[in-house]
């Protein structure tokens, strides 16, 4: 039986966990946590292309299928950050709201976390031993679609309060059990054969 909290699992709920100062200390509202969610979602993206290379096909199915894939969830993305600029009418600025200060920790702190489950997970254990590139280009969707739904319902219902803390609270709260679960499902259904 797997270990409940591997070392990966606990820098991905320290990295869910930032946002939590973010809300203290720097009065960061649902559509600061909902933007910094949405670039976590440019984090997972990116990092599944070297996946997707380290896995089984030719290098020029790869090439193809890793230049569909950038494209396709780019354009999913980029929808997705529509919505919430229009919803919750935010407009980031990238130079000196986004990549200063806290909100560039907070960033830092989940590529790091996504990083090291890539090395200690994918490259240490080989979960992509035996798996095909189009199998590996497909996986970020599942998390992403869900974490979409339930983050941006959450979050509308959060900005219809007038973003209590507690409901703020909530929201980080739930996006921590869904990358829990995600997390312990990829991990578990790659190993469960062995």
């Amino acid at each position: 039986m797997p270990r409940r909290f591997t070392p990966a699992l606990v820098f991905l709920i320290i990295a869910n966990l930032v946002p939590l100062f973010g809300v203290f200390y720097f009065g960061w509202t649902v559509a600061d946590i909902l933007i910094l969610y949405w670039l976590e979602n440019l984090v997972v993206g990116a990092l599944n292309i070297p996946k997707m290379w380290a896995c089984t096909g030719n290098p020029i199915r790869k090439l193809f299928l890793s230049a569909f894939f950038a494209v396709h969830f780019g354009m999913f993305c980029w929808g997705h950050g529509m919505i919430i600029t229009e919803i919750f009418s935010v407009h980031p600025d990238w130079r000196d709201g986004l990549m200063m200060g806290p909100f560039r920790w907070a960033i830092i702190s989940l590529l790091i976390s996504h990083s090291f489950s890539m090395m200690v997970n994918f490259f240490g254990r080989q979960e992509y031993a035996g798996r095909d590139v189009s199998t590996q280009m497909f996986l970020p969707y599942g998390r992403i679609a869900i974490m979409h739904v339930v983050v941006l319902i959450g979050g509308f219902l959060v900005d219809m309060l007038g973003s209590p803390i507690y409901a703020l609270l909530l929201l980080i709260a739930l996006k921590i059990l869904i990358d829990m679960a995600a997390h312990r499902k990829e991990h578990r259904d790659k190993a469960s054969p062995a």
